[in-house]
C-alpha cells in the first residue's frame, strides 16, 4: 500500500477524533457558561481565548516545522496527505507511516492514550492537538456572539490574500516584479493584481515557474504583505494553473515548491529580493 493510500485511510478516524475533541471543549465551555452572569461570561471567553493562545504558542516553540504546515492547511479535509505534512518528514518518518500496521488503521486506542501511535505515526498526537486548538479558537468568536449578543448567525467575511492594503506605488512595484521575472504566461497589470489578491480572477493565471512563484509569495508572507495561509487561498480559489501538468496548483504542488525554496533559493530569486526591498521602502514613505 502506498503512503498516500495509508494517509487517506487514517484521515477519517483522525478527522473524527479532532471533531470529538473539539466538541468536548465546546461542551465544557458551555457548561461553565450556564451558571455565569453577563460579566462573568465575558471573562470566561477572555480566559478561554488566552488559554488557547498560550497553548498554541507553546506548540509553536515545541515544533514549529509541523505547526506551520498544520496551520496552513487546517481547512483541508485530507490534510494528512494533501497538506504537505509528508513533505517535512524525514525519510525514516515517512517509512514509519508507510509501514503502519493495517489492524491499527482506526486508531481505537487514541482516546485512552493520545500518544499511543506516535512511535508508528510520528507527531500524530501533536497534529491532532493543534487541529483541535485551531478549530476551537475559530469557534470561540461565534460562541461569544451567540452567548453575549444572542446572534445565531455565523458572520462570513470574504477572505483576501493581502494582509495589508497596498499603495498605488506598491501595486506597480509588484506588477513589475511579476513581469520582470516572467512568472506568469501573460503580462500582469495592477487590475489583475487586485483580482488575484481578492480571489476574483475572471480566469486562472498560468504559471511558467512554480518555484519562483512560490518563492515570491513566501517572501511576501515573511514581509507581512500577504496572509500566512496564502497557499490554501490560492488552492481553494483555483487561481493558478501549474507549469507541468496544466492543472490547478494543488496543496502538494505549493507545499513541495515552498519546501524546495527553503532548502535552496531558485534561480531568479535575487530579482524578487530586490523588488521586496523596494516594496518595503514604499511602505515607509
Amino acid at each position: 500500500m502506498t503512503l498516500e493510500e495509508i494517509c487517506n485511510i487514517i484521515q477519517k478516524p483522525i478527522n473524527n477524533i479532532i471533531q470529538n475533541e473539539c466538541n468536548k471543549k465546546v461542551r465544557g465551555l458551555e457548561e461553565r457558561l450556564k451558571a455565569l452572569n453577563q460579566k462573568q461570561k465575558i471573562e470566561a471567553f477572555d480566559n478561554a481565548r488566552i488559554k488557547t493562545g498560550d497553548e498554541l504558542e507553546a506548540m509553536v516553540r515545541q515544533n514549529f516545522k509541523i505547526y506551520e504546515v498544520v496551520e496552513e492547511w487546517q481547512d483541508l479535509k485530507n490534510f494528512m496527505w494533501g497538506g504537505g505534512l509528508m513533505e517535512v518528514l524525514t525519510s525514516d518518518e515517512k517509512r514509519q507511516y508507510k509501514t503502519f500496521p493495517s489492524e491499527n488503521y482506526y486508531l481505537e486506542k487514541y482516546d485512552e492514550q493520545p500518544d499511543f501511535y506516535d512511535k508508528n505515526l510520528p507527531y500524530l498526537s501533536f497534529i491532532i492537538a493543534e487541529m483541535v486548538l485551531l478549530k476551537f479558537a475559530s469557534i470561540l468568536n461565534d460562541l461569544e456572539d451567540l452567548y453575549l449578543n444572542g446572534s445565531k448567525s455565523i458572520k462570513s467575511k470574504k477572505e483576501e490574500l493581502l494582509k495589508v492594503k497596498l499603495s498605488k506605488e506598491q501595486k506597480e512595484t509588484l506588477t513589475e516584479c511579476f513581469n520582470k521575472t516572467g512568472i506568469f504566461s501573460i503580462n500582469i497589470t495592477t487590475e489583475i493584481i487586485d483580482d488575484l489578491f481578492s480571489g476574483s480572477l475572471k480566469e486562472p493565471l498560468h504559471s511558467q515557474n512554480t518555484r519562483l512563484l512560490v518563492y515570491l509569495f513566501w517572501q511576501l508572507e515573511i514581509n507581512m504583505f500577504v496572509i500566512k495561509k496564502w497557499q490554501a487561498f490560492i488552492y481553494n480559489n483555483k487561481l493558478i494553473i501549474g507549469t507541468e501538468k496544466n492543472e490547478y496548483l494543488n496543496s502538494n504542488d505549493l507545499s513541495s515548491a515552498k519546501y524546495e525554496c527553503i532548502q535552496k533559493s531558485p534561480i531568479g530569486s535575487e530579482t524578487i529580493d530586490k523588488y521586496i526591498e523596494k516594496l518595503n521602502e514604499n511602505q515607509t514613505k
